[in-house]
């Protein structure tokens, strides 16, 4: 990884309750599969209730991680109406602290900002599916064109074949910060 290399991106959807987690899913999956590594097989998703078919990863292990994380993610805060905010970042183990007192401390080198903007009236099929494919657009023009700060593929992963990765819902404030903080670092 370069030093300091560091990445922020921001993806957009508005859709009715009742479709956050699929979507919050579909928009993790896609993500991870951008930084999954080259090894790991492609998967299409056809999502009926979305209207819309992505790729992912087919190892199952990492699929059921993705969804795990989401739903865990979700259901840690309450969603309201207008502006839900959530992070994938992915990232780095370093170790900090006196040999005694050594900890590990998560570094990102990546976050997703995926901001869902919960709307009274359900979206038509047609609006939601064009949301859903400018999303996942953003997201492989992203990931295509911003990889120069990611860590070499001996890098710390996990056992699916993918770099670390956390999911949470995360306040404006925080995001923002975030935001702020991503601007030094790169």
């Amino acid at each position: 990884m370069q030093e300091g290399g560091f990445s922020m991106e921001t993806v957009k959807v508005k859709i009715d309750k009742a479709r956050v987690k699929t979507v919050l899913q579909c928009l993790c999956h896609v993500i991870v599969f951008h930084r999954a590594f080259f090894s790991t097989e492609p998967m299409d998703i056809e999502d009926d209730d979305l209207e819309i078919a992505y790729t992912t990863v087919k190892n199952k292990k990492l699929r059921d991680l993705i969804d795990e994380k989401a739903k865990l993610a979700i259901e840690s805060n309450s969603l309201k109406k207008g502006s839900n905010l959530f992070c994938l970042k992915f990232y780095t183990s370093i170790e900090s602290g006196l040999w005694v007192f050594q900890t590990k401390k998560k570094k990102p080198w990546e976050i997703w900002t995926i901001k869902i903007e919960i709307v009274n009236e359900k979206p038509t099929e047609d609006q939601l599916q064009k949301s859903m494919i400018r999303a996942i657009k953003t997201i492989m023009k992203s990931a295509a064109n911003n990889n120069e700060h990611l860590p070499g593929v001996n890098e710390e992963h996990d056992d699916n074949g993918c770099y670390s990765f956390d999911i949470e819902q995360v306040t404006e404030k925080k995001a923002t910060l975030l935001s702020n903080i991503s601007q030094y670092i790169r």
